[in-house]
C-alpha cells in the first residue's frame, strides 16, 4: 500500500508538472486543485465586506480599484448558513456525538445494507433502538475523526460522529455473512481480518481468503525475481501464517454474527453536508470560499495510513501554484485569498488545540504524540508557503520526538496494533545496498571476471600474431647480429636507428555477463544485466623504431577490425535478480530465436480457420509466454563494426617502477547496429542505425608501479542514421486489428534480422544527427576530472516525408572520486607487470565516477539548443530558443549532513529554500544519491538577454561578479556577449550556440543569481527545480524521489526544450534520439 499512495502521489505530481505546459500561454493559467501563490483566480461568491455579500465579479472589481492593495483574503464569507460560524476556537465536546448516535462500543446491531462508497471505504446501515444509522471502516478511519474536529476548532458544524473501538453485528444469516465479508475485501482493497475479530474462524472450507495484495506495485514485472522484495513494501494484512485456501471450516462459519473493531457511527439520514468526510464535489462548492478553502484543512491533516509517510510539510509550490496533494483537489478553485483566509484560522490554533484535535481521533498513545508533532511542523510550514509568517509565530515541534518502546526519534516502529485495523508503519523497505545485495553484487563480479578470464584463456588458443614472442625473437636477432659482428670486428656497433615492422591479425571470441549501473550500449536502464557474445577479426601492422637511446621507446600500430556483438539487456531491480537469471540466455542468439519461434504457430494455415474463441486463446497464450521471456526495458542488440585505425606512443621507463607515455591516434569507425527494444507492454520498437565516428586522440599516462596520472584529449566527427519502427504487440486483435502483420514481421525480425516485413507493415521515423566533440579527461590517483563539448544538428523526417530541424551545443563538466577504478587500475598494472598468468580484474561499474563503489561525482551541464528556420547551411532562423543549465551531486552513498550542506548551497544561491527544513529528518544516509538542480530557461529569457545594451551588460555583471579576478572574468564575459550577439544577427545558428552555452556557463559560476535575474529579466522568465534521489536509509518513504519547491515560471509548452519536446512525441529513446549509442558521454 506504502508503495502505492507514494507512488500515485508522485505520479500525479509528474502529470501535473507535464499537463502545466499545456496550458502556457502570455500569462499564467491556473489548474484546478492547485492555488496561485497570487491574485489570479476569480474571487469567492459568498465574500461579506461593509456588512453587504459581493458577487464575484463586484469582489473583482473591488480588488481592481484599490489598484491591487485591497486584500481580499481579509474578508469573511457569509456565515448565517449553519455550515460555518465566525466564532473563535472553542473547546470540542465529545459528548455532544453521545446524546445523538446512542450506540456503544460492544452493543449488538442488526445489519441492514451495504451503502455505495468512494474507494477504499466500506459503508454500510445498521439498526439500533429502532434507528437505522451508517457505519464506516476503512484503513484511514481516524482521518475522518480527525478533520471533523478540526473543522470545529475552525467553526464548521458536521454532524455527529462516534468511534466504536468494538461491535457485534447481526446477519439474518451466515450466508449473508459471508457475502458482507467478500464486499468488505473489495471495498477496502484490504483483508477483512483487520476489522473482523477471529476473522479465519468464520471462513468455509475450500474458500480462498479475500486477500489483496495492496503493496505490490503494478508496474512490477520482475516476476520471480521480486519474490524476495515484496516484504519491502510493507505488512500486507496478512499474517504469514495463514494460507490461501482453507481446509477444514472454521468453528465460527455458520455463526450469523460477527464482532468488528476500529470503525466509527453515523446518522443514516444528514440534512447537512459531512463535511468530516472530506470529499466535495465542484458543483457543491459553487465558488464559495466557506467551502473552497477546505482544501487547505483537509490537505493539513490527510495522514496516510503509515504515520511514518506522513511528511513533516503541507504543499509544494509548482509554476507559482501550490500543490497540496490531496486526493479529490481537482474539484476545488481554491484562490489564493481563500487559502490565506482559513489558513489563518488555523495559524491561531495554539499546540493545546492540536492535542485536543489528535486526542479525538482515537490513535493510539505513541501515534497521537507522534502526530501532533508533525501538525504543529505542518501548521509552520503552511504560514511559510503562504507568506503567513509576519501574521504568526512560530510553534515549537520535536521531530525526534521519543516514546519508547514504539516511537523512537520521530518514526513510529510498531506495525500492527491491537484493537485497530490501520497500520500505522509499514517498516523500511529493503536496502539495494544491503549486505545480501553487496554480497549478490560481489558474487557477479566475481563470476564476471571469471568468465572475462576464462575468454581471454580461449582467445590465446584462436589464430592470432604473439607480438611478444615477434619482439624477442627480434630482440635475439639484434642480440646474435651484434655479437657475430663484434668477432669479426671486435667492437659492439650500436643498433641503427629505423624502423622495424611485422604483419599482425588474430581472431578473438567475445562473451560476457556484467551487472552495470548507468547508461550502457545506448539504452535509457539505470541498472542492468548485460549479457554480449561475439567474434572479432583484426589484421594491421606493428612497427618499433630501433636504434632510439635508452631509456626511450617508440612504437606504433595500423589496425583494421571487424566484428560482430550480440547483446541482451535487461532491467533489473536488485543484484540478486541479475544472479538468477540462466547462463544459456548468455548465448543471445539462441535467445533470440527462442523469441522469433513464440510466433511460429500463425504461420500455419490452420490457424486462419480457427474460430475466434480459439484463435484468441493461442495469441493469449503466445503473447504471455512472449512478453514473460521479454520484460518491458529489455534490449536485444546486433552490432556490427569495421574501423581503422593508427597509433604512435612514446615511451620512457626507468625499469618498470616508472614508466611515462605519450600517444597519438586516429581513427575511423563505421558501425551498423539492430536494436529491438520493449518500450512497455504492448509496443516494440525497431531502431536501425548506421553511424560513423572519425576520431584524434592524445594522451599522456605516468605510472610507479601503480597509474599516478593520465590526462587525453579526444577530437570527433561524425554522423549516425536511423530508422525507428514501433509495433503494437496489443493481443487483442479489436483494438490490434494489425496483430498478426505485426508478429510475423518480429518473428522474421528476430529469425533473420530482417526489417523487410517492419518496412512493409509500418514506415518509419527517420532521424539523421550530425555531430563533432571534444572530450578531455584527466586523472590524478583516484581523482578524476572532464570536460566535454558536443555541437549537434538533428533532422528529423517523419514517415509523411514532414521534416523539422533542430540544433544543440552542449558543455559539460565533471570530477569527481573514483576509488574502484584507481584499485582495479593498479591491481591490473601489477598483475601484468609481475603475474605469470594472464589475468586481470574487470571494472564493476559503467563509467562515471558517481556509478563506482564509494565514487561519487559533481556534474555541471549547459544545454542550449533551438529549431531551426530556413535552414540555408550553417545558418537559418531560430525558433523557441530553450536553455539548461544543471549541476548534479551523484554517488554510492552520502550522509544526512552532507546532504543537507548540498541543499545549502543550493539554498544560498537562488535565496529560496527548495526543501522544507525537516525533508530529511527520518534520513541516516543516502544510498546511490542523486541531488540535481535546473535552471530552465525559455526563448524570452534568452532575447531579453542578447538586447539588453552592451553598457547594461556590462553594469549587471560589475554589481554582480562573484570571487577574483572581476576584470579578466568580465572582459571574457563581454567578448562572448559581443560574440553571441552578432552571430544572433547573421542568423549563424551553431556559432550562436557555441558562444551561448559558454556565456550561460559565466553567468551561473561567476555571478549572484541577483545578477542572474537581470541579465534575464525577472523570475518569470526562468523555471528552477531540484530533486533528490536515491535510497534514504531509515526512511520508510526512503525509494521515492524528493520533489522540491519550484521557482519562476514554465515558459513554454515545451517545457524540457524542443528536443525533449519532439523525443516524447515520437515516444523514442533518448539515447537512440540523441545517438549515445555512438556519442561519448560523461554522466
Amino acid at each position: 500500500m506504502k508503495k502505492n499512495i507514494i507512488n500515485l502521489q508522485n505520479s500525479v505530481l509528474c502529470f501535473l508538472l507535464l499537463t502545466i505546459t499545456a496550458f502556457v500561454h502570455a500569462e499564467t493559467s491556473f489548474l484546478p486543485g492547485l492555488v496561485p501563490t497570487e491574485y489570479g483566480l476569480a474571487p469567492a461568491s459568498d465574500l461579506i465586506y461593509n456588512g453587504k455579500m459581493l458577487t464575484s465579479d463586484e469582489a473583482h472589481q473591488l480588488y481592481l480599484g484599490s489598484n491591487g492593495k485591497m486584500d481580499l483574503s481579509l474578508l469573511n464569507p457569509d456565515d448565517s448558513s449553519p455550515l460555518w460560524k465566525n466564532l473563535p476556537p472553542r473547546a470540542l465536546n465529545i459528548h455532544d456525538n453521545s446524546k445523538e448516535i446512542k450506540v456503544n462500543a460492544d452493543d449488538l446491531l442488526k445489519y441492514m445494507d451495504q451503502v455505495p462508497s468512494r474507494s477504499g471505504n466500506f459503508r454500510f446501515t445498521v439498526s439500533a433502538d429502532h434507528k437505522a444509522y451508517t457505519i464506516m471502516l476503512s484503513k484511514n478511519i481516524h482521518n475522518v475523526l480527525l478533520k471533523k474536529s478540526l473543522l470545529q476548532k475552525l467553526g464548521y458544524t458536521t454532524p455527529p460522529i462516534k468511534y466504536l473501538p468494538k461491535i457485534k453485528l447481526k446477519f439474518t444469516s451466515s450466508m449473508e455473512k459471508e457475502l458482507f465479508m467478500e464486499k468488505m475485501a473489495e471495498s477496502t482493497f484490504g483483508d477483512p481480518g483487520r476489522w473482523i475479530i477471529n476473522y479465519r474462524d468464520h471462513l468455509r472450507a475450500k474458500k480462498d481468503l479475500e486477500e489483496v495484495d495492496e503493496n505490490k506495485d503494478n508496474n512490477d514485472d520482475e516476476d520471480k525475481d521480486d519474490e524476495e522484495e515484496k516484504e519491502e513494501s510493507g505488512d500486507d494484512g496478512i499474517d504469514p501464517d495463514d494460507e490461501n485456501e482453507v481446509t477444514v471450516d472454521g468453528p465460527l462459519a455458520d455463526s450469523d454474527e460477527l464482532l468488528l473493531q476500529d470503525l466509527i457511527i453515523m446518522e443514516d439520514q444528514n440534512h447537512l453536508y459531512n463535511l468530516a468526510i472530506g470529499y466535495l464535489p465542484s458543483q457543491v462548492i459553487q465558488g464559495r470560499r466557506v467551502l473552497n478553502s477546505l482544501l487547505i484543512p483537509y490537505s493539513l491533516v490527510e495522514v496516510p495510513e503509515s504515520l511514518n509517510l506522513f511528511a513533516w510539510h503541507v504543499g509544494r509550490v509548482v509554476n507559482k501554484q501550490i500543490d497540496f496533494g490531496y486526493e479529490s483537489a481537482e474539484e476545488f478553485t481554491t484562490s489564493y485569498e481563500d487559502a490565506r483566509w482559513i489558513a489563518r484560522r488555523v495559524l491561531k490554533l495554539t499546540r493545546a488545540d492540536f492535542e485536543e484535535i489528535v486526542a479525538n481521533a482515537y490513535y493510539p498513545e505513541a501515534v497521537a504524540a507522534l502526530l501532533v508533532e508533525k501538525l504543529l511542523s505542518r501548521r509552520n510550514h503552511l504560514a511559510k508557503i503562504l507568506n503567513l509568517e509576519n501574521e504568526s509565530s512560530e510553534i515549537a515541534f520535536d521531530p525526534e520526538i521519543t516514546i519508547d518502546p514504539y516511537l523512537r526519534d520521530g518514526k513510529i516502529i510498531k506495525e500492527k496494533w491491537e484493537g485497530y485495523a490501520s497500520r500505522f508503519s509499514y517498516g523500511d523497505p529493503n536496502s539495494p545496498l544491503s549486505r545480501s545485495e553487496l554480497f549478490a553484487f560481489a558474487k557477479s563480479k566475481f563470476i564476471s571476471t571469471g568468465i572475462s578470464n576464462l575468454i581471454t584463456l580461449v582467445n590465446k588458443h584462436l589464430p592470432h600474431t604473439d607480438i611478444e614472442s615477434a619482439l624477442f625473437q627480434r630482440q635475439e636477432d639484434l642480440f646474435f647480429k651484434q655479437l657475430a659482428e663484434y668477432a669479426v670486428t671486435g667492437k659492439v656497433t650500436p643498433v641503427p636507428l629505423g624502423i622495424w615492422a611485422t604483419p599482425i591479425a588474430g581472431i578473438n571470441l567475445i562473451a560476457s555477463r556484467e551487472i552495470i549501473a548507468g547508461s550502457y550500449l545506448g539504452t535509457d536502464n539505470v541498472i542492468q544485466l548485460a549479457d554480449s557474445v561475439g567474434l572479432s577479426v583484426d589484421a594491421g601492422a606493428y612497427l618499433r623504431v630501433e636504434g632510439m637511446q635508452y631509456p626511450i621507446s617508440v612504437t606504433g600500430k595500423a589496425m583494421a577490425t571487424i566484428n560482430r556483438i550480440y547483446s541482451h539487456l535487461r532491467p533489473i531491480k536488485s543484484f540478486k535478480a541479475g544472479l538468477r537469471y540462466p547462463y544459456k540466455n548468455l548465448f543471445v542468439p539462441y535467445f533470440q530465436r527462442k523469441l522469433g519461434h513464440f510466433f511460429d504457430e500463425i504461420l500455419t494455415g490452420d490457424f486462419e480457420k480457427l474460430q475466434e474463441k480459439e484463435r484468441k486463446k493461442i495469441l493469449e497464450e503466445m503473447m504471455f509466454h512472449f512478453k514473460e521471456q521479454m520484460q518491458v526495458g529489455e534490449s536485444i542488440l546486433i552490432s556490427d563494426a569495421v574501423g581503422g585505425g593508427v597509433n604512435l606512443a612514446v615511451g620512457s621507463g626507468y625499469t618498470r617502477m616508472v614508466e611515462a607515455q605519450a600517444a597519438f591516434g586516429a581513427s575511423l569507425v563505421v558501425l551498423s547496429r539492430l536494436h529491438i527494444h520493449r518500450k512497455d507492454e504492448n509496443t516494440i520498437q525497431i531502431y536501425k542505425d548506421l553511424g560513423n565516428v572519425t576520431s584524434l586522440v592524445v594522451s599522456f599516462q605516468l605510472k610507479t608501479l601503480i597509474p599516478v596520472l593520465s590526462v587525453s584529449a579526444k577530437w570527433s566527427k561524425g554522423s549516425a542514421k536511423c530508422k525507428f519502427y514501433s509495433l503494437n504487440i496489443n493481443e487483442n486483435e479489436k483494438e490490434n486489428p494489425h496483430l498478426i502483420k505485426n508478429l510475423k514481421a518480429l518473428r522474421t525480425l528476430f529469425l533473420n534480422n530482417s526489417l523487410e516485413l517492419a518496412s512493409t507493415v509500418k514506415k518509419p521515423y527517420r532521424l539523421i544527427n550530425r555531430f563533432t566533440q571534444g572530450v578531455i579527461k584527466g586523472n590524478v590517483l583516484f581523482f578524476q576530472a572532464g570536460r566535454m563539448t558536443l555541437n549537434t544538428k538533428l533532422t528529423i523526417i517523419h514517415p509523411s516525408g514532414a521534416r523539422r530541424d533542430f540544433f544543440r551545443a552542449q558543455a559539460m563538466k565533471r570530477r569527481g572520486l573514483n576509488f574502484e577504478q584507481f584499485s582495479i587500475d593498479a591491481v591490473n598494472s601489477i598483475l601484468r607487470d609481475y603475474a605469470e598468468w594472464d589475468m586481470h580484474l574487470d571494472r564493476a561499474t559503467g563509467d562515471s565516477p558517481a556509478d563506482s563503489i564509494k565514487g561519487s561525482s559533481l556534474n555541471m551541464t549547459v544545454n542550449y539548443e533551438g529549431e531551426i528556420k530556413n535552414k540555408r547551411g550553417e545558418k537559418g532562423d531560430i525558433e523557441n530558443r530553450f536553455a539548461l543549465i544543471s549541476k548534479t551531486w551523484r554517488g554510492w552513498s552520502i550522509s544526512r549532513e552532507s546532504a543537507e550542506n548540498i541543499i545549502k548551497q543550493i539554498n544560498q544561491k537562488f535565496k529560496i529554500d527548495f526543501y522544507p527544513e525537516n525533508a530529511l529528518a527520518q534520513t541516516n544516509k543516502i544510498f546511490l544519491y542523486n541531488i540535481s538542480m535546473e535552471i530552465y530557461l525559455y526563448e524570452k529569457a534568452l532575447l531579453h538577454f542578447m538586447n539588453l545594451k552592451e553598457s547594461k551588460v556590462s553594469s549587471i555583471f560589475s554589481r554582480h561578479v562573484l570571487g577574483v579576478g572581476d576584470l579578466i572574468k568580465k572582459w571574457r564575459f563581454m567578448h562572448e556577449w559581443r560574440s553571441a550577439k552578432n552571430d544572433l544577427r547573421w542568423n549563424n545558428y551553431m556559432q550562436e550556440g557555441k558562444h551561448m552555452r559558454l556565456l550561460l556557463s559565466m553567468a551561473h559560476s561567476w555571478l549572484g543569481f541577483d545578477g542572474l535575474l537581470e541579465l534575464f529579466g525577472g523570475k518569470d522568465n526562468m523555471f528552477i527545480i531540484s530533486k533528490l534521489s536515491g535510497f534514504r536509509v531509515g526512511d520508510e518513504a526512503g525509494d521515492t524521489p524528493l520533489m522540491s519547491h519550484t521557482l519562476g515560471e514554465i515558459g513554454s509548452r515545451a517545457l524540457s526544450g524542443p528536443l525533449a519536446q519532439m523525443q516524447n512525441q515520437i515516444n523514442a529513446t533518448q539515447s537512440e534520439f540523441l545517438a549515445y549509442w555512438l556519442i561519448e558521454r560523461l554522466q
